[in-house]
């Protein structure tokens, strides 16, 4: 019985072995068909002038570093100026809550 199961166990292992190096072949090979369909689109596309430069597909006229600009805070940022000019600066700092669906400053 003791044979049995070391031979058992023998022939489990080998057949485990086997898989996992049916796996790691077959990953192998597929991360190398990918590099090498990847490089043939790139290939392509340069040749029809596309470019796959992330840094050109990015929309035109981006705020890169002033935030009142981005759609999203123009608003609020425009609230704001006007929130400072209607309001004397006292040293305390308000919160901008969202309230609603909207943007609103706490009342004084």
């Amino acid at each position: 019985m003791k044979r049995f199961l070391y031979r058992t166990l023998v022939w489990g292992a080998r057949a485990l072995l086997v898989l996992i190096l049916l796996l790691v072949l077959f990953y192998v090979e597929e991360d190398w068909r990918g590099a090498r369909d990847w490089v043939a689109c790139q290939r392509e596309l340069a040749a029809k002038g596309e470019t796959l430069d992330l840094r050109q597909l990015a929309p035109p006229g981006k705020p890169e570093d002033d935030l009142s600009k981005v759609p999203i805070f123009a608003e609020m940022y425009q609230q704001y100026q006007n929130y400072e000019k209607k309001q004397k600066f006292d040293g305390n700092i308000s919160i901008y809550h969202f309230k609603d669906g909207d943007w609103v400053w706490p009342s004084p």
